[in-house]
């Protein structure tokens, strides 16, 4: 991780509680209109769905805004509140790249496999509280093998 887009690592709990409040706030949107924020902002289909655990042909419903189950309500406004607080307390200026950007060079997991798998750990990895290396060895006690996006 770069230091241009790192914040101090005691920022790290600002970055959480911002997060929990936009999710909180986040939980009376309709689905679509949360999936069309996060289009706005240039994240594709295929990104969500792999957030959501959804299949990308299941996106459609979402956009058209038929009804979703309470988890993938909670992973969508859960990714919405993260992006939203990197956005506002953090310097990284497009946070959709950011999200695609390996974590590690050598390795293909990035921060949107964080957000897919474990809320949170892409917040204190945006914050600079945790460095890559920090990162993936908290990514291995979970992690089997990533998706391709």
């Amino acid at each position: 991780m770069s230091d241009d887009h790192a914040v101090h690592p005691a920022e790290s709990d600002s970055l959480h509680f911002l997060y929990e409040t936009l999710r909180q706030q986040h939980m009376a949107t309709p689905p679509n209109e949360l999936v069309a924020r996060l289009a706005q902002k240039g994240f594709r289909d295929g990104e969500i769905a792999q957030v959501l655990h959804r299949p990308e042909t299941e996106m459609t419903h979402l956009r058209t805004g038929e009804t979703t189950d309470q988890l993938t309500r909670t992973r969508l406004t859960g990714f919405i509140a993260a992006c939203e607080a990197i956005e506002k307390l953090t310097a990284i200026a497009d946070v959709p790249t950011w999200f695609r950007t390996p974590i590690d060079p050598a390795r293909q997991y990035t921060p949107l496999h964080l957000a897919a798998k474990h809320v949170g750990l892409e917040l204190d990895y945006a914050a600079g509280a945790c460095d890559a290396n920090h990162t993936l060895a908290r990514m291995k006690t979970w992690w089997i093998e990533p998706t391709s996006s």
